[in-house]
């Protein structure tokens, strides 16, 4: 019976919180900071790099590896760039954009990927 009662307490407060006016009245699709925008434009240029070295690299980076070795590494520094602005702008100019919340999730997995490449090992 406590259970019960615990877990309706619970889920009355997530409703609250998804229900709150205030918050979706904060929330928009497109930035509104500095680094929310910084943040968005790293993630969709790491988009675009990517594509543009998978036609510069082509199915087999093995034939110039001193190649696809600095792809990489300026992948991850472009995906780190973008995480970090995403998470600067969320906490310090309290940015509330999909687009921001997008990109920091963009960034830090491709930033995963980026060093999972290089190392050679998965997680």
């Amino acid at each position: 019976m406590g259970y019960h009662k615990y877990s309706m307490l619970i889920l009355g407060k997530i409703y609250e919180i998804i229900e709150n006016q205030d918050l979706k009245k904060q929330m928009g699709l497109f930035p509104k900071t500095v680094w929310g925008w910084w943040s968005t434009g790293l993630a969709l240029f790491y988009i675009l790099f990517f594509v543009f070295s998978s036609l510069v690299l082509g199915d087999r980076p093995e034939y110039n590896t001193g190649l696809a070795i600095f792809i990489t590494i300026t992948g991850a520094i472009i995906a780190a760039a973008a995480a970090i602005t995403g998470i600067s702008g969320v906490v310090k100019s309290t940015e509330r954009a999909v687009f921001v919340y997008l990109s920091t999730v963009i960034g830090i997995y491709c930033l995963v990927g980026c060093i999972v490449s290089l190392t050679g090992k998965t997680l």
